[in-house]
């Protein structure tokens, strides 16, 4: 699996968050391993900056699910813990934008209200992804 992850990360696929999407709607389907490869590709990755943002769409929470999916299919701690942390670290990063721009965001994709429904969904190990899983 080292390897998958060494070759993702070379690709410059550690920050991609566009084909997430897809990938979250396959988390069920995919080969274990894979899986727990791109989450690894997720964690050693961090969290995304201001210029991408808090949100679910393209930002820290969406690519925090990934992690969350990752506990929620094999049951291991660590990726509870470490969606955990980037949830955390979302809801931080919403109160820093807030405060540059003097305003919040509304979107369920790109806003505060979804960062905090992934903190609550880390809380209450609900791996499901809205519109995704949840329909």
């Amino acid at each position: 699996m080292g390897g998958l992850v060494r070759r993702l990360r070379s690709a410059g696929t550690a920050r991609v968050t566009t084909h997430r999407l897809g990938a979250e709607a396959a988390w069920g389907y995919l080969d274990e391993d894979l899986l727990l490869a791109g989450a690894e590709v997720i964690w050693h990755a961090g969290g995304q900056g201001n210029e991408k943002g808090h949100g679910l769409c393209h930002g820290t929470s969406g690519n925090g699910f990934g992690l969350l999916k990752a506990f929620a299919r094999n049951g291991d701690e660590r990726w509870l813990e470490r969606a955990r942390r980037f949830a955390v670290h979302a809801l931080a990063q919403a109160e820093r934008i807030a405060t540059a721009s003097g305003r919040r965001r509304y979107s369920l994709f790109t806003g505060d209200v979804r960062t905090a429904l992934f903190a609550a969904a880390c809380l209450d190990l609900d791996a499901r992804y809205p519109i995704i899983d949840v329909m």
